[in-house]
């Protein structure tokens, strides 16, 4: 709080700062998402203008994720260097085992019973 006061001074947000606030922070993260999304196709070598079928889809959602929980630069990454960190999460224990059920739920989530899935399904 001390921060936004510094900042922003003594009074409080007024709604309309508030919501420009969320826009803003909204903005951000959609913006990182699909730069991280833009980095998975490309160490992948997948082509945003074509659909993905299921296993490419699952594996671009593994990735993606990995990359978010591993917290590396996907979009600097080679494929060795993926394959490296999707190695020693292969390895792990429950916490990998967990994130792989949400994968599987994301995939079911966005795929709605698709067989196919394009870029902006995904992101």
């Amino acid at each position: 709080r001390y921060l936004f006061t510094e900042r922003f001074g003594g009074d409080e947000f007024s709604l309309p700062e508030l919501a420009l606030l969320a826009a803003s922070i909204e903005s951000l993260i959609h913006s990182e998402t699909l730069e991280r999304l833009v980095g998975t196709y490309r160490v992948h070598k997948f082509d945003m203008n074509t659909t993905l079928a299921e296993a490419e889809a699952k594996l671009a959602i593994s990735t993606y994720m990995e990359s978010l929980i591993m917290s590396y630069n996907i979009s600097e990454a080679t494929l060795k260097q993926v394959q490296r960190y999707k190695n020693r999460t292969n390895e792990a224990g429950p916490f990998w085992k967990a994130v792989r059920n949400l994968e599987r739920e994301v995939y079911q989530d966005v795929a709605g019973g698709q067989a196919m899935l394009a870029f902006p399904d995904l992101a």
